[in-house]
């Protein structure tokens, strides 16, 4: 494609991603605005992960606007606190699959076999015997 190293401005960027969300075909979107679809999708998750001012172009080698440590907080404490995050984030994702897995288990285990669908059915397993009274010979 021309213009492999082309700088879009945010504004043509929110403007792709708009045009996205309204749901417009990304492949044609794609060449009309002479960008790869993948260019396009990240835009999209740049948007949605912080919005229109998060579709600024990031240089590299520099810090982006924003990534300071806040005034009197030492760098390496916001290094930690955002890995604390991202492993609060994990935890928080590992436990609504477990919620999620056993919920689908108690609905399982929970719903009555079909032998038992109706009220005063035998039940599925036959007794052992136990608990009754024995016949005396």
């Amino acid at each position: 494609m021309p213009g492999k190293n082309r700088v879009h401005t945010a504004e043509f960027k929110l403007l792709a991603v708009r045009r996205m969300v309204a749901g417009c075909n990304v492949k044609a979107l794609a060449e009309e605005l002479g960008v790869r679809r993948q260019l396009l999708y990240k835009w999209k998750a740049a948007f949605e992960a912080g919005g229109p001012d998060n579709l600024l172009r990031k240089r590299r080698g520099r810090r982006p606007k924003g990534a300071e440590p806040p005034p009197g907080q030492p760098a390496s404490e916001v290094a930690q606190l955002r890995a604390r995050v991202a492993e609060l984030e994990r935890l928080a994702g590992r436990q609504a699959m477990e919620l999620d897995f056993f919920a689908e288990a108690l609905r399982v285990v929970g719903a009555p076999s079909p032998r038992n669908e109706r009220p005063g059915a035998t039940a599925s397993t036959p007794s052992s015997g136990r608990g009754r009274a024995r016949k005396a010979d």
